[in-house]
């Protein structure tokens, strides 16, 4: 009989977070360890958490899978104080993973969630890192899957939930972090039975996933990260205004202590469209349905509603404009009416011409 080991390094990181992280921008798009994505990547800067002695509580966890039986965890918890308790217990491993109706997964929903990643993982060079209320897998060096966890993914999820964010996600979602083409496309179709619809990533909803090319930069990561929760947030939150607060930070950093998202490669792209007359209105915009936006000159619809929340950002509105839209989403589902509120603009015609004016004085490198 064949046996097949699979030994998982986890992490577990707590909710608690150290000192404000600072960063700049980075427009040759470096992820990180070092590699440079190219020009048309989706980027978002590398950063560095200080901490406090105790502001983490490391978890271990090794789990040995024997194919065709069960997962047995023994697990020595060790505090950032040095403290440590063993835990051990029998998982199925053939168990899908938990998507819990509570609203927040517990840790025993994290373990079987984990048992059943272990079954399914597509080979034994990938690494886990729960990132609450994510689990992290990806196929490159522990350390690296780890600095993703922390210094991706915790520091943009810490600053969203800042600005925008009442609720988490109500299940748990993977993370699944492939380190170039060649592995983002082979485990994709081995995964989900597909092949991807884009060189960078996604997230599926009914898959529970958020699936990455992270050779290409770590941007797609921290724009899709925002999708799961503007879905449990602000669930009836229309297409346009959903991609265009998630493409603002695929290039993006910390600006005392928030998110900020600069400008990006979409910028080229929208700054030709206007040259050339072809630009819709923002009511037209707004008012567009998940497949007129998805499906007619998406490149333009991206680019405008990006750099429209971008103008918001500048002018320190974004923040406003999210929580008034969620509000009144009942009595202005596109969004129209609250953005003209917002910007407190009576003539949306003219707004739209000193807009275009001003994306076009934009720069990107900046």
């Amino acid at each position: 009989m064949y046996w097949q080991t699979f030994t998982i390094l986890l992490v577990l990181l707590t909710a608690g977070c150290g000192s404000e992280s600072t960063a700049s921008l980075d427009s040759l798009g470096t992820v990180p360890g070092g590699t440079t994505a190219n020009t048309a990547s989706q980027t978002c800067n590398d950063h560095t958490d200080d901490r406090g002695e105790n502001s983490i509580s490391g978890r271990s966890i090794v789990l040995s899978n024997k194919a065709g039986g069960s997962a047995n965890v023994d697990a020595t918890v060790t505090s950032s104080r040095g403290d440590s308790t063993a835990h051990s217990g029998a998982l199925t491993n053939n168990a899908a993973p938990v998507r819990s109706t509570t609203p927040r997964p517990a840790e025993d929903d994290y373990r079987h969630h984990v048992a059943a990643l272990l079954a399914k993982l597509p080979g034994d060079g990938f690494h886990v890192v729960i990132e609450k209320p994510f689990v992290v897998i990806g196929d490159e060096r522990p350390e690296q899957v780890e600095r993703y966890a922390q210094q991706t993914i915790q520091w943009a999820v810490k600053r969203l939930k800042q600005d925008f964010f009442q609720q988490d996600p109500r299940h748990i979602i993977d993370i699944w972090l492939f380190k170039d083409k060649d592995s983002y496309d082979y485990h994709v179709e081995k995964l989900f039975g597909r092949r991807p619809h884009t060189p960078f990533g996604y997230y599926s909803s009914s898959d529970g996933a958020m699936v990455m090319n992270i050779g290409k930069g770590s941007g797609t990561l921290v724009h899709e990260i925002v999708h799961p929760f503007v879905e449990v947030d602000f669930p009836k939150c229309p297409s346009w205004f959903n991609e265009g607060l998630g493409s603002l930070y695929e290039q993006c950093g910390d600006r005392n202590g928030k998110i900020y998202g600069y400008t990006n490669w979409r910028l080229p792209g929208l700054q030709q469209a206007i040259r050339d007359g072809k630009v819709p209105t923002f009511e037209t915009l707004c008012s567009t349905t998940t497949h007129q936006f998805y499906r007619e000159d998406p490149g333009t619809n991206y680019a405008q509603a990006r750099y429209l929340c971008y103008y918001l950002q500048e002018q320190e509105l974004l923040r406003t404009f999210y929580r008034r839209f969620r509000s009144a989403h009942g009595d202005d589902p596109t969004g129209y009416q609250t953005l003209q509120s917002v910007l407190g603009e009576t003539d949306m015609a003219a707004f739209q011409k000193r807009w275009e004016k001003w994306v076009l004085e934009l720069r990107f490198p900046e």
